[in-house]
């Protein structure tokens, strides 16, 4: 996988979360500039141990899967990105706006892109690539995204209807298009 794959993928899943982060700044409008840097390092430090989880299992399936190991990561990658699109359509009223989560509603979601997470190390075990690279890129991604998304949607007079989480899904979609167009022939 290139550098630039690798980019766009972190931008992809960073857009998903750009989307979360601003519901969770509309529901938290009173929120600070240090609270959201707290809130975006505790979702890195969450996110990584997870991702790492996913990247070492993803590396003991890769024995047993080895015959397949070209289509689980583009299986995977462009299930989140479907994922990402119908929970982003889901996720808007009929106005076109984001809806607000409510503050109890905030662990769920965390889970949420903590599963992710671990899907998205699944599916780069399989690529290779330089992990902590990977881990650089995906958290920095994640870490500006959760900060720009939480103080995007608590401004009163944004206009929260910015589906970034659907271009993510489709960026992610994109992705694995390409890279399955240049996957070597099956023998």
């Amino acid at each position: 996988m290139s550098i630039l794959t690798l980019i766009l993928i972190a931008i992809a899943i960073s857009l998903g979360i750009l989307e979360i982060s601003m519901s969770a700044g509309k529901a938290l409008s009173r929120i600070r500039f240090w609270q959201a840097v707290k809130i975006a390092f505790i979702l890195v430090l969450l996110q990584t141990p997870v991702f790492l989880i996913g990247w070492v299992s993803g590396n003991k399936f890769e024995d047993l899967i080895h015959s397949y190991d070209r289509w689980v990561p583009l299986a995977l990658l462009s299930a989140l990105g479907i994922k990402m699109i119908f929970e982003s359509l889901r996720h808007f009223n009929n106005k076109g706006k984001i809806r607000s989560l409510s503050v109890t509603m905030l662990p769920g979601v965390f889970l949420a892109i903590l599963i992710d997470a671990l899907l998205v190390g699944i599916s780069f075990a399989f690529f290779s690539q330089k992990l902590l690279l990977t881990l650089l890129v995906v958290g920095l991604l994640t870490f500006l995204a959760t900060i720009a998304g939480i103080l995007w949607g608590k401004a009163p007079q944004s206009k929260l209807s910015f589906h970034t989480k659907i271009l993510g899904g489709f960026l992610l979609i994109g992705i694995c298009v390409n890279l399955l167009l240049k996957l070597p022939p099956i023998n």
